[in-house]
């Protein structure tokens, strides 16, 4: 994604260039610049920090548009894409809704602290069960209605 990014901004800045060339306003040349400068600034944060994070809340699953946490008790379990993008993770909630995670990639090494895998969809179902074994569910009489 970086060799991506960088030809994309190397693109753009070479836009930005045109009014100058061309001997357009030079005020649109300086707007278009300082754009330019602004989303590689924000491309560089929010891109850079994409991928899921497991807390005691839930999983935390951060893109660069934005972040959503899905509380365990809503998850039903995780599962590798079966079409389209190879070795995407979903996220298949008890509702039925399944979401991609960002920056998780079945069959591509995975570390963290503590570990390391290639099978992130089967370490991702056994911290489900081990959330699941430490939080049973309630009885139905104690369910709200």
């Amino acid at each position: 994604m970086g060799v991506w990014i960088g030809r994309t901004l190397m693109a753009m800045y070479a836009l930005c260039a045109v009014p100058f060339i061309l001997g357009i306003a030079v005020v649109v040349g300086i707007v278009l610049l300082g754009t330019v400068g602004l989303i590689t600034v924000w491309m560089e944060r929010s891109f850079r920090r994409g991928g899921m994070y497991e807390t005691d809340a839930g999983l935390r699953i951060v893109t660069g548009w934005g972040s959503k946490t899905v509380p365990w008790a809503d998850i039903a379990s995780f599962r590798p894409a079966a079409k389209g993008h190879r070795g995407r993770v979903l996220l298949v909630g008890t509702n039925g809704v399944i979401s991609p995670i960002t920056g998780l990639a079945q069959g591509a090494r995975i570390c963290w602290r503590g570990g390391e895998t290639r099978d992130i969809v089967a370490v991702l179902n056994a911290r489900l069960d081990d959330w699941r074994g430490a939080h049973p569910p309630a009885p139905s009489w104690a369910r709200p209605r």
